[in-house]
């Protein structure tokens, strides 16, 4: 009786050995994890960036006074099909506001008929959303040009997970933003949001503007009467 008494005394003290051996090897593979993870980190996915709010409106020079008043500046100017256009921002952020100047034939009935032809409308406001992509492009494709591997990339992708195709409105082209040479394609979103997608190629050294404003032309009229007179 005593020894089963003893056997039966021994049997939980074995258990509670066995249960600290367990929870000690635990944590040494929790630890060794852990060490593991420190000292090797997973590199993190490439994510794009908001880069610009593009908005249309119908005087350049009304609406960049306008923004001014909010802190906005204007870093680059171009044209996009003949348009007068501009990147605004302010200093404490690195988004941008778009604007591109809508022209004057919009607004006359040749001009309405023409955008029911074509079944593009053209108004004042909120045109689309500019994301940078440029990292995770670089990913997809090391050499320039790259918004074409990344968008086979990206409908694979919207294929293998959600069984849906994406909807391209408009295909992979360069263009010249200032002195910044991109690459820019444009797809929607489910809700019909335009979403122009943007991989930067290059920059160039010089400055380039491309158009003034009337009060910058008007300036420059004085001073070169002034050299004249």
């Amino acid at each position: 009786g005593c020894q089963r008494r003893a056997k039966a005394a021994a049997g939980p003290a074995r258990r509670r050995r066995l249960s600290a051996a367990t929870l000690s090897m635990d944590m040494r593979v929790w630890l060794l994890f852990s060490f593991l993870a420190a000292v090797a980190p997973m590199a993190p996915r490439a994510s794009p960036r908001i880069h610009n709010l593009s908005i249309f409106v119908k005087n350049m020079e009304s609406s960049m006074q306008f923004y001014s008043l909010l802190g906005f500046t204007d870093t680059h100017r171009f044209t996009v099909d003949k348009a007068r256009a501009a990147w605004l921002s302010t200093e404490d952020s690195a988004a941008r506001l778009e604007l591109i100047e809508l022209p004057s034939w919009l607004y006359d009935r040749e001009g309405a008929a023409a955008q029911a032809s074509e079944r593009q409308v053209f108004r004042e406001g909120l045109s689309h959303l500019a994301l940078d992509v440029t990292a995770a492009a670089k990913e997809a494709a090391p050499e320039a040009p790259r918004l074409g591997p990344y968008l086979r990339k990206l409908n694979d992708d919207s294929e293998e997970r959600f069984r849906r195709s994406l909807t391209l409105l408009e295909e992979p082209e360069q263009f010249m933003f200032g002195p910044e040479l991109w690459e820019t394609a444009v797809i929607r979103d489910p809700n019909g949001v335009r979403l122009e997608l943007m991989s930067l190629e290059t920059v160039l050294t010089h400055k380039m503007i491309t158009w003034k404003t009337a009060e910058e032309e008007a300036v420059e009229k004085i001073q070169q009467e002034k050299k004249l007179g």
